[in-house]
């Protein structure tokens, strides 16, 4: 199970190695300042500068006093650390505010998470909780579609790709999922 942080109902709820579950108050939330300073700071000639201030205020927020994020590292597995961000499935304005933060910019006070080969950081958005897939039908093809190119190859056009194969068989006889996150290892 990946760690997560849900905001659901002015509330937080961290958990971070599977056995921990914390709690915080929803005061003073900073996630649509935090979205439209992200914005603002990539039109401004010190854009790295500022967009690392931003990721380390933003590290200093998340990992709080009881420095969760530094316990997860102590505790993560290896690469990547995937980190869900959840709000409920009909989010508010506040929960939407809080999915649309840029948690890309996770700063640890060295560099930026995201830059970190040995962490390979991806912070995904989630709404609502998750859900198991749903069993593949037994009279429909099923197929998993993950587009790759080589380095250094020509690039694929993947959405064309997909709507190639959902136009040569149609969803009402194809169980198909998309995997988009896809890394080489």
């Amino acid at each position: 199970m990946n760690p997560f942080l849900m905001y659901e109902s002015g509330r937080f709820t961290w958990n971070g190695d599977g056995r921990r579950s914390e709690h915080r108050s929803g005061d003073d939330l900073p996630f649509a300042v935090w979205r439209d300073t992200s914005e603002h700071a990539l039109t401004r000639p010190d854009q790295a500068a500022r967009l690392a201030s931003l990721g380390q205020e933003m590290f200093r927020w998340l990992d709080g006093p009881r420095q969760w994020l530094q316990a997860l590292l102590q505790s993560a597995p290896p690469a990547p650390l995937i980190i869900e961000f959840r709000a409920p499935a009909q989010p508010n304005a506040a929960e939407h505010n809080f999915l649309e933060a840029p948690w890309e910019l996770l700063h640890d006070g060295q560099q930026h998470w995201a830059a970190r080969e040995d962490l390979q950081y991806c912070p995904i958005r989630r709404l609502g909780a998750p859900q198991p897939p749903a069993a593949p039908s037994s009279h429909r093809l099923a197929l998993a579609f993950m587009a790759a190119a080589p380095e250094g190859e020509v690039v694929l056009d993947f959405e064309g790709e997909e709507a190639a194969i959902l136009q040569a068989a149609p969803s009402d006889r194809l169980d198909l999922v998309v995997e988009d996150s896809g890394t080489l290892d």
